[in-house]
């Protein structure tokens, strides 16, 4: 869209206002060239074609179809002159002539023309970005329901199949999605909006795939039943692969559940769909605002508090021998709030956390799994033994 006043023609010497710019990145924060409106959206480039180029899109945006740009003597060389020259075909009207040992480029822009090439090349240069990108990535996972390694889980894990069943069915929303061949049902408290069960009936087909999607969505109803759907939508597929492919390392880069196969995109899909027909038919804040936040369990809760420091060395330890570190590595130094667990560490730790592997992230993991998932692991103050600081 193209603003400002229109000015019928403009004569600028293109070396002072980039000497001009130059000074103002020394001496400003933000706002170059604000002194001349008609080189407000400019920024040069270092390559000098396509800073004249970006000064004629600056132009255009200000409104100004009709420039005499200008040149220091022996500033622009002959191939610089012919890149520029060939810009003809996309602004509309560009000659040169020397004038005064300058040399002066008359540019007429045509404007409907100018923003159509424009658009275009834009368009062309994102598609290229986009190529790019995509041919970078390893896109195998894209190919198949689930990746081998998760394949591999859910071959060896011991799946419970039992079925969700509802004696009395006035309370419970029933809703059936079709998950490629297999059809799953929800069934939903009315009241909280509580997911209470899914069931996947079991298909009888030789077919692979669709026997991996009836092991798959027993092997996730028990990080789901029981939580506020909006909740089940938000964060269940996360607890789930929380729980089989934690992430122990530091820099492990960022996390996407759908790298593990097609299928959890689309069982993401499915659970947005139950959500918004469940939305459908029922307006309550339950639904709307995820309030949902998980508690301590009371078991872990009633314990006495020797009990818990007991229990919390013992994991210690058993993780230190794990990773195969110095058992003193790692020390309950106190137990806060119930969940609040707080350490002590020696430097090793502490730098491997920033550097290298982090142990900490790795124990919370371990206690969330072991001994409770609402506990989070803080390491304790180090003192400063600075005396003069002191």
């Amino acid at each position: 869209m193209v603003q400002g006043t229109i000015l019928m023609s403009l004569k600028i010497n293109y070396n002072s206002i980039l000497e001009n710019y130059n000074k103002e990145i020394q001496s400003k924060l933000r706002g170059f060239n604000t002194d001349y409106d008609y080189l407000k959206y400019w920024v040069p480039s270092p390559d000098t074609v396509e800073s004249i180029y970006n000064l004629i899109v600056n132009f255009r945006e200000c409104g100004i179809n009709d420039v005499s740009l200008e040149f220091n003597e022996n500033f622009l060389n002959n191939e610089n002159i012919k890149s520029i020259l060939n810009l003809k075909n996309e602004v509309g009207e560009l000659e040169y002539k020397i004038s005064d040992k300058k040399i002066v480029f008359n540019i007429k822009i045509d404007g409907e023309k100018f923003d159509l090439i424009k658009s275009e090349i834009s368009d062309k240069n994102q598609k290229k970005k986009e190529e790019s990108y995509v041919n970078k990535l390893d896109l195998k996972f894209k190919k198949n329901l689930f990746s081998d390694e998760f394949v591999k889980i859910l071959n060896t894990q011991n799946i419970n199949y039992e079925k969700n069943l509802f004696e009395n069915t006035d309370n419970i929303i029933k809703i059936k999605k079709n998950f490629y061949e297999n059809q799953i049902t929800f069934f939903i408290n009315k009241n909280q909006f509580e997911l209470k069960g899914i069931n996947v009936v079991e298909t009888n087909s030789i077919n692979v795939e669709s026997n991996l999607i009836y092991k798959f969505i027993n092997l996730y109803k028990p990080f789901a039943i029981n939580l506020p759907f909006r909740e089940v939508l938000d964060h269940s597929v996360i607890y789930f692969f929380h729980n089989y492919f934690p992430l122990n390392k530091k820099n492990h880069g960022i996390f996407h559940y759908e790298n593990y196969g097609v299928a959890f995109q689309k069982f993401r899909e499915i659970l947005k769909e139950v959500y918004n027909d469940i939305n459908l038919e029922n307006d309550s804040l339950n639904l709307k605002v995820n309030n949902f936040y998980q508690k301590i369990s009371e078991s872990w809760k009633q314990k006495k508090i020797e009990d818990k420091e007991k229990i919390t060395n013992e994991i210690i330890l058993k993780f230190c021998e794990n990773e195969e570190i110095e058992k003193k590595s790692i020390c309950l130094k106190k137990i806060e709030n119930d969940f609040k667990i707080i350490l002590d560490v020696n430097d090793e730790i502490r730098k491997s956390n920033i550097f290298q592997k982090n142990y900490i992230l790795m124990l919370e993991n371990f206690f969330k799994k072991n001994c409770d998932f609402r506990i989070e692991l803080f390491l304790g103050e180090k003192r400063d033994n600075n005396k003069l600081r002191l």
